[in-house]
């Protein structure tokens, strides 16, 4: 913890230095009166010792003691009619005075600051273990059912009860199964390298439209399997951005599985680009059993996990969208939940800084599957809202 304040740089080396000159001047001209006001200096030396902890109050209450001195022993001010034992007096309670409101103060201030340091790290240190605690609660219980399948499937092929014909079904579900342990492993290994460094290291120029169309036409197996789905409404011109295209397509990956997951209706996705105000807003929208407005900021921590027993049985880490957002804050972008209701659904949003100067959309200037290229982008965005709320 600090016991000396935050460090002296040039400016708050200059603030102190106006300081103790302000003491010198301040305390001089009490002393040159004959009112007894050589106390209103004791402000001076609080904010001294308040600014600057030990290091500022020690010169300041030394200045404002000598300057009272010097008066002492020239008679200036109230001093001049008083005795030599009555000087004394005055110079001894003077700077009694000195020595409580600057050391004492100072002092106080320094113990003040070491209690909240200490209480943020106790806090830290207990962040810390709850996250250990939430990974360890994870693994046990994420990674217990696939080992479980592997360890009874492989003590039956050992003990040859499968029979002559399962032996290829069982190969099938190993292989599943240790599929779904790499992707868990594969997460957690994402997760650490963002935490380290959420940085995009392969930063190119490319077309944001594409990113999106890939993403889509990885996802479009498994939505055909789900009897999903997915619209999209592209920007006619191009949507640069200077971007690491593995990670934003990894972001959109994460947005469009869970709109695929998370619902208890088949699947209805709209994914739209476009350009507004300078910046690239991709919009992932999803007709999902929703995310209560006090769970918006918890989905985008480590290892969280909804509460909806609909899917407790879905397997994950909690770490998809924690990764996401981590690799959006590492381009300067931000990935929120732009708006959400339990029941009717989710939309994300992904704002990139563009490339270039800010490119304008001509009217209609959209394509969107099964809507003619003329149709505006609000009824594009009418449409979209219509089909996913009924």
């Amino acid at each position: 913890p600090r016991t000396s304040g935050p460090p002296l740089t040039w400016t708050r080396a200059t603030e102190l230095g106006a300081l103790l000159l302000g003491t010198g001047i301040v305390t001089l001209l009490l002393f040159q009166t004959r009112l007894r006001l050589e106390y209103l200096v004791l402000p001076i030396i609080a904010i001294t010792a308040w600014r600057f902890r030990q290091r500022g109050a020690a010169p300041t209450a030394l200045i404002a003691s000598g300057v009272a001195i010097w008066s002492a022993v020239h008679g200036a001010g109230s001093l001049a009619t008083e005795t030599l034992f009555e000087k004394m007096v005055t110079l001894q309670a003077f700077n009694v005075s000195l020595a409580l409101a600057s050391f004492v103060l100072s002092a106080f201030i320094e113990t003040h600051e070491r209690k909240e340091e200490l209480a943020r790290l106790y806090l830290a240190e207990k962040l810390a273990n709850q996250s250990k605690t939430a990974f360890l609660n994870m693994a046990a219980h994420e990674l217990r059912t696939p080992i479980s399948v592997l360890n009874g499937y492989l003590s039956m092929m050992a003990d040859g009860s499968l029979g002559p014909d399962g032996g290829k079904r069982a190969i099938e579900i190993l292989s599943g199964k240790t599929r779904e342990l790499k992707s868990m492993v594969d997460q957690l290994l994402e997760a650490a390298r963002a935490d380290a460094s959420p940085r995009p290291h392969a930063v190119g120029r490319i077309d944001l439209r594409d990113v999106v169309q890939q993403a889509v036409d990885r996802a479009r197996p498994r939505a055909d399997l789900l009897d999903a789905e997915i619209a999209t409404a592209l920007a006619v011109d191009a949507v640069p951005v200077e971007a690491d295209a593995a990670q934003l397509a990894r972001i959109l990956d994460n947005l469009i599985n869970n709109g695929l997951t998370y619902t208890i209706r088949p699947p209805q996705l709209s994914i739209s680009v476009l350009s507004e105000g300078g910046r690239a807003i991709v919009r992932v929208v999803d007709n999902g059993v929703g995310i209560p407005a006090s769970e918006w900021e918890h989905v985008f921590e480590r290892f969280h996990r909804g509460n909806d027993p609909e899917f407790r049985t879905v397997p994950g880490t909690g770490l998809g969208l924690y990764i996401s957002r981590q690799l959006a804050d590492g381009h300067h972008g931000r990935l929120v939940i732009e708006r959400s209701e339990v029941g009717v659904g989710t939309t994300f949003a992904l704002d990139l800084r563009l490339a270039a100067a800010n490119i304008s959309l001509p009217i209609g200037g959209w394509v969107r599957e099964g809507i003619p290229e003329d149709s505006r982008p609000a009824r594009a965005e009418e449409d979209r809202v219509e089909a996913l709320t009924q």
